[in-house]
C-alpha cells in the first residue's frame, strides 16, 4: 500500500488507484480531450454547427462585459499547455507523481471535456440558459481540479512548508515536501530527492494549464451571465456590469490569495483589460471598474507572490 507522511518517521497508509485504474482513466481524459479539441475547431471555423460559427452568438448577444475578440486567442495558449499536459500524463514513468494523479488520477479532466463540448453544442444552438449552467458547472470543475492540488507544486517551489503535498499511485509510494525539496519514500523505504527544478518543470506543465484555463471561465461566465440576462440589445445595464465585475474581482482575489498562485489572477487581468477595450467602450463607469479591479487583481497576485519569495528567502536565512 502507499504510504502517507509527514516525514519519514511518522506514516500511515491511505488507498489510491491502482496502475491499470489510472491508466484507464488517463486514457479516457486523452480521448475526450481530443474530441474536445476537435469540437472548438469546428465550432470556431466551420458553420456544421447549427449553420453558425462560436463568435456569431457572441455577436448576436453583447454585453457590457463581453471581452475585446483579440482577448479569445487566449485559448491557443490554454490548449497549448493543456496538450502538453495530456501527453505527459500519458507516459508511464509519470504514474509516480502525485500531484499529476491529484488532477488527472480521476475523472475530473474528462468531464470538464464533456462540459466544455456541451456547452459549445447549447451556445450554437442558442439554449443560453443551459449554457449558462454549464458554464457554472465547468468553473466548479475547475475550480476543484485546482483546488486538489493545492500544496503541492507551487509551495515546493516557492514555499517549502513541510507539510503534506499528497499521495501516490498504487505502487507503494508516498510524498512529502520539506523545505526547498521535495522526498519521495517507496515502499521499501528508500529516500530520493528531487530539487526544486523539477517541482518547477512540473508546475509549468500540471499547475499552469489549469490555472490558465480557471481564469479565462471565471471571465467567460460573467460575460455568459450577462449576454442572457443583459444583453446590449434590451439597453445599456450599467450597474449590474459594474456589480458583476466587483464579483469578478473578489473572486479572483480570493482564488490568488487561497491557492498562492498568480496564474488565474493574470488570465484575469487579461480578460479584464479586454472587457474595457471591447464590450465597456463608451461606458465610462464600466471601463473604470475594469481598470480598478484588473489593477487590484494584478495588485494581489503580485503581493502574493512577493509574500511566497519571501518566506523562501526566510526559510533559508
Amino acid at each position: 500500500m502507499p504510504l502517507f507522511h509527514r516525514n519519514p518517521k511518522h506514516l500511515t497508509y491511505a488507498h489510491t488507484p491502482s496502475r491499470a485504474k489510472i491508466f484507464i482513466i488517463r486514457i479516457l481524459n486523452a480521448l475526450t480531450f481530443a474530441a474536445c479539441i476537435a469540437v472548438n475547431v469546428l465550432a470556431a471555423t466551420t458553420t456544421r454547427l447549427n449553420g453558425v460559427q462560436t463568435g456569431t452568438i457572441s455577436d448576436e448577444n453583447p454585453s457590457m462585459v463581453t471581452p475585446a475578440g483579440w482577448a479569445f486567442g487566449i485559448w491557443i495558449v490554454i490548449y497549448a499547455f493543456l496538450i502538453l499536459f495530456t501527453v505527459i500524463h500519458l507516459l508511464p514513468q509519470t504514474y509516480l507523481s502525485h500531484t499529476l494523479n491529484i488532477s488527472s488520477g480521476s475523472l475530473l479532466f474528462t468531464l470538464l471535456n464533456l462540459l466544455n463540448i456541451a456547452w459549445l453544442l447549447c451556445w450554437h444552438y442558442r439554449q443560453l440558459e443551459a449554457s449558462l449552467a454549464l458554464i457554472y458547472a465547468m468553473f466548479l470543475t475547475l475550480l476543484t481540479i485546482f483546488a486538489r492540488g493545492k500544496g503541492g507544486v507551487w509551495e515546493k517551489v516557492f514555499v517549502g512548508r513541510g507539510r503534506v503535498a499528497g499521495v501516490e499511485d498504487g505502487s507503494g509510494v508516498g510524498y512529502y515536501t520539506e523545505g526547498s525539496e521535495s522526498t519521495i519514500v517507496d515502499g521499501d523505504g528508500i529516500q530520493k530527492r528531487s530539487g526544486r527544478v523539477k517541482a518547477i518543470a512540473k508546475w509549468v506543465w500540471m499547475r499552469v494549464p489549469f490555472g490558465l484555463y480557471l481564469g479565462w471561465i471565471i471571465a467567460a461566465a460573467t460575460a455568459n451571465t450577462f449576454a442572457y440576462f443583459y444583453p446590449l440589445r434590451d439597453g445599456p445595464e450599467e450597474t449590474g456590469a459594474v456589480v458583476g465585475l466587483v464579483i469578478v474581482g473578489v473572486i479572483g482575489v480570493i482564488i490568488t490569495l487561497w491557492f498562492t498562485d498568480p496564474v488565474p489572477a493574470a488570465v484575469l487581468v487579461w480578460a479584464l483589460v479586454a472587457i474595457r477595450q471591447g464590450g465597456a467602450e463608451g461606458y465610462d463607469k464600466v471601463r473604470l471598474t475594469s481598470t480598478i479591479v484588473a489593477a487590484v487583481v494584478g495588485g494581489v497576485a503580485v503581493l502574493s507572490l512577493l509574500g511566497a519569495l519571501f518566506k523562501l528567502i526566510r526559510g533559508r536565512a
